[in-house]
């Protein structure tokens, strides 16, 4: 196996595709052969179907070598999330009621990406309906970290990060609704990008939507920073069938005046500290990019803290809503409005318990998150980014208690969700045991480049995504 090549960027695999130094049957070969190898220790890929997909590199290659135009994704092997339709693999969401549910059409996102010339060679576990941080589900089972099998992967995007992260996929899609991208990213050392709401079309991702504004961002986990905007470029742009998606202006990272640019940073929130070599990585992040002419302030974004506590107690709510849902959520179900409506009846006769929420209250959360969001936005008009951990600690062990798992371990995460602002997160060191510590850049509404120009000089500086022992 040529290690080096199932390493590299995926820059630089369909520029050598395009240049004619490797053919796409040799690279899905090379990766073909690595996930066989290393997926039987992480089970991160839960479907695949290698001899298609070599099939399809074949098929790629005869067009390179017949000079026909080809796409910025042509021949990359590329993994896809249990939670985005792709119609020639069973989408589960870990769900056991979804386990025969093949679709017939892919996500808006998939389908981008094979337009381009991604082959899709197979789908990355989850957790049962993306809703807890350890991805188990069980139709598939547990996914484990690529640096330490005894460690979690993190969820929801748990499967698609150590795939990416071991070398098992040249790049990959996930989703974000509170951290399923940057903490699993965090967690196994790879680089995930959440992309302002609107950005890339939801149509295909299951569940749709979580009520109550919880919206999933779909966005690409990728080993290397410049493949999340080589990903982003494919997947974004208006959809017909997702009234939020939009075409908005995507502008180029390696065009930003990094030198104009104002950071804020903070190790500490109101209710978390990070562990000491979490606040060392970061230090150190401080330090590279004040050597690279930007200006960083130590400073905390207002009203985060109240944010996640908003939401924790909308959480209650959605809680009761999913005590009636599971039993009998099937795809026609999540997509189909009379069966909603049907829910709705029976969620408001099953209320009355001292969590639940009314009517009124429900209004006001909302109407607090939205004057939160607009302190965001103003605290953004100060700062172009804001550099932050993702979480307090690296990847906790398996069997981690509701504690350390819950809610309150997404205060890192989840506050940029709800202001709808785009994130990166990638590797920026390494835990005394050796586990991958990430760090997360928040820039304004669609300045994704912005958050990727950071990224970018801290991956230079302190070296991103190292290969695991696997």
């Amino acid at each position: 196996m040529t290690t080096e090549l199932i390493r590299s960027s995926a820059v630089r695999l369909v520029r050598m595709i395009r240049e004619r130094k490797i053919s796409c049957l040799e690279l899905m070969q090379e990766y073909v052969d690595r996930a066989q190898d290393v997926n039987k220790d992480i089970n991160a890929l839960v479907q695949t179907d290698y001899e298609r997909a070599l099939d399809a590199a074949a098929a790629a290659q005869r067009r390179v070598d017949r000079g026909e135009d080809i796409g910025p994704l042509h021949g990359l092997p590329v993994s896809i999330k249990d939670a985005l339709d792709t119609r020639d693999f069973p989408t589960t969401c870990g769900i056991p009621q979804l386990s025969d549910y093949t679709p017939s059409r892919d996500a808006t996102a998939v389908r981008r990406i094979r337009e381009a010339g991604g082959i899709i060679f197979g789908k990355t576990n989850v957790p049962t309906l993306l809703l807890t941080p350890e991805t188990e589900n069980p139709i598939y089972g547990r996914t484990s970290n690529p640096y330490n099998l005894k460690h979690s992967a993190g969820g929801s995007s748990g499967g698609e990060a150590a795939a990416v992260a071991a070398c098992a996929s040249a790049m990959g899609l996930g989703s974000d609704a509170g951290g399923s991208i940057r903490v699993p990213a965090h967690y196994c050392g790879a680089a995930g990008l959440k992309p302002t709401r609107g950005r890339v079309p939801a149509t295909g991702h299951t569940p749709p939507n979580m009520g109550f504004g919880w919206y999933s961002e779909i966005g690409p986990v990728a080993r290397h920073v410049e493949d999340l905007y080589l990903g982003l470029q494919v997947i974004s742009g208006k959809d017909d069938r997702d009234p939020d998606a939009v075409s908005a202006v995507l502008s180029r990272p390696d065009s930003v005046p990094v030198k104009s640019l104002r950071a804020a940073y903070y190790a500490a929130d109101d209710r978390r500290s990070p562990t000491q070599q979490t606040e060392k990585v970061l230090t150190e992040a401080v330090s590279a990019l004040r050597d690279a002419g930007v200006s960083v302030t130590e400073r905390m974004p207002p009203g985060l803290d109240q944010i996640s506590v908003t939401v924790d107690r909308l959480m209650s709510h959605f809680e009761t809503t999913l005590d009636v849902v599971l039993p009998d959520i099937n795809r026609r179900s999540v997509i189909d409005p009379g069966v909603v409506d049907r829910w709705i009846c029976r969620v408001q006769g099953s209320r009355g318990g001292q969590d639940s929420i009314s009517s009124g209250e429900y209004y006001l959360l909302t109407a607090k998150l939205q004057a939160l969001q607009k302190g965001m936005l103003a605290f953004l008009e100060e700062y172009d980014v804001i550099l932050s951990p993702v979480s307090t600690k690296p990847a906790p062990r398996h069997g981690f208690s509701e504690e350390e798992g819950n809610i309150r371990d997404l205060y890192y995460t989840l506050p940029y969700n709800w202001t709808k602002t785009p994130a990166v997160s990638l590797r920026a060191g390494t835990s005394p045991e050796g586990l991958p510590i990430g760090l997360q850049i928040i820039a304004r509404p669609w300045e994704e480049d912005v958050a990727l120009s950071v990224a970018k000089i801290i991956e230079e500086s302190l070296g991103g995504w190292r290969p695991p022992a696997l």
